[in-house]
């Protein structure tokens, strides 16, 4: 049956996926679908059949020769599985794991792949050749504009909280910010003295192209008291 739309109301708040959502399974996994709110019900409406030509279903044709388990040379390495094809997804699988903004992302349970007839050569039988499903799958849901991702969920993995990452990080700004103060305190008086030596020499270039050459002047650097600029420049230009 196919899944219920989700409400438009799901935010990045919405209650986390179970862990054994996200498990693998030994037939089938779950690769994880980033949707667009407005694709969302196009995806919830197509993507069971994404890939309708990937997945081999075909056996035997025993229906037209002569019944279950007759000996019509249509075995082993002659078996045609793609005769009859179909989508690897699991009907139904979708589950809406988290949105945020403007897109929304969902988990959908595939077969992982299939293997080709075996057959057998002398006495020992050779296992057909492992055919992956996933990399077709995400190429189809590509096509019609979804972006499919693997995940893989760990259990095993240390789970760090958001308060801890957030402990780490603000850590590490503190350290940062502390080399930054000592090399702006070492590097300060240079840069200083650099720009007041560019002032006088602007201050210079200024003089001369005012008043001529030879240069005859005095040049000074006067040291205003606050809210007093204005008053000095008035009388600077009488």
């Amino acid at each position: 049956h196919p899944p219920t739309r989700p409400p438009d109301s799901a935010s990045s708040q919405d209650p986390p996926l179970p862990h054994h959502h996200l498990s693998l399974t030994t037939p089938t996994w779950r690769p994880l679908a980033l949707v667009t709110r407005a694709a969302e019900p196009e995806w919830l409406n197509v993507y069971q059949g994404i890939g309708t030509d990937i997945a081999g279903y075909g056996g035997p044709d025993w229906a037209s020769g002569g019944g279950c388990g007759q000996n019509d040379g249509n075995f082993g390495a002659e078996i045609d599985r793609q005769r009859e094809t179909g989508s690897p997804v699991v009907p139904g699988s979708a589950t809406r794991v988290v949105a945020e903004g403007e897109h929304v992302l969902y988990t959908v349970v595939i077969l992982k792949g299939q293997y080709e007839a075996g057959h057998i050569e002398g006495d020992e039988f050779k296992q057909g050749n492992f055919v992956d499903f996933f990399d077709n799958f995400k190429a189809s849901a590509r096509e019609k504009r979804f972006i499919v991702r693997e995940f893989e969920y760990d259990p095993s993995a240390k789970t760090v909280s958001t308060q801890e990452q957030a402990d780490d990080l603000d850590a590490q700004v503190q350290q940062q910010k502390g080399s930054m103060v000592r090399w702006c305190k070492t590097h300060f008086g240079e840069a200083f003295s650099a720009w007041v030596h560019v002032k006088v020499i602007r201050a210079f270039v200024e003089s001369v192209l005012r008043y001529g050459l030879p240069p005859n002047f005095v040049l000074a650097v006067l040291k205003l008291t606050p809210n007093k600029e204005k008053q000095v420049m008035q009388a600077l230009d009488r």
